[in-house]
Order: C-alpha cells, then sequence, then structure tokens
C-alpha cells in the first residue's frame, strides 16, 4: 500500500462492536501530517451574532483540504470553530497554500482570525506517542 492511500485502503468493518477491537486500527503513517484550524475568538463571535461565520470558516478548513487534496480522501474531524486533518505530508504545500487563502478571507471578509498548525507524524512518533 502506497502510504498516499493509506486512509482510502483502510479495511472497513460492519459490525459496529468492532470498534473497541485493538486490531482493527491502524496508525497513521510516519510521512503524514496532523493539520489543526481554530477561529481565535469564536467564543467571543458566537456571543455577537457570528455562528454562521465561525462555522462556515470551520467548514472551509476541510473544503480547502479537498480542494487541495482533489479525490484523496483523508480522515478529518469537524469541531464547528475548529478543524482536525490528517494528510499525507507531500500535499502539506498545497493544502498550506488553501488554508492561507481561507485565513485570509476569514480576516478579510469576516474579521476572524483563522490559526493554523501543523504536526508531523515522524514528531509525534519521536515524542513516544501515535494516532
Amino acid at each position: 500500500m502506497e502510504s498516499k492511500y493509506f486512509y482510502r485502503d483502510l479495511p472497513g468493518f460492519t459490525d459496529f462492536a468492532e470498534v473497541i477491537r485493538d486490531e482493527k486500527f491502524s496508525a497513521i503513517p510516519r510521512d503524514w501530517a496532523v493539520v489543526i484550524t481554530d477561529v481565535k475568538g469564536s467564543t467571543k463571535a458566537i456571543e455577537t451574532g457570528q455562528y454562521k461565520d465561525v462555522n462556515t470558516i470551520g467548514a472551509s478548513s476541510i473544503v480547502s483540504a479537498h480542494n487541495a487534496l482533489q479525490d484523496l480522501p483523508f480522515p478529518y474531524a469537524f469541531g464547528g470553530d475548529r478543524a482536525t486533518l490528517l494528510i499525507p505530508t507531500e500535499y502539506l504545500q498545497k493544502v498550506g497554500e488553501e488554508l492561507a487563502g481561507l485565513r485570509e478571507l476569514s480576516g478579510t471578509q469576516f474579521g476572524l482570525e483563522l490559526r493554523v498548525g501543523v504536526v508531523g507524524m515522524d514528531r509525534i512518533l519521536r515524542e513516544g506517542a501515535t494516532i
């Protein structure tokens, strides 16, 4: 299995009870990265009526990564004002360019700051952790 196809090629399961079985999980490859986005000050923005703007920017982080990765599936989690993405590092520059454009749009159109962070799986593994 080529690493960039790690997520696409994961075997699935149909019995929900299997979700607790360790052998059903696979570690994220060393040459992947965790990308995290967050709308700074989202609680205050929501209190002032920008709920939809905050959610739009959070969800747009995922859309931006999809634009960069085209048809390559990748895992992600959406949290309203934030998103966590797992992507092959070979796509970091493309994803970064898309997120930079979103960060600019977020500031100019909505007056909200989008923060973006990246941690490579190689570093996570060096620290003795795994995903």
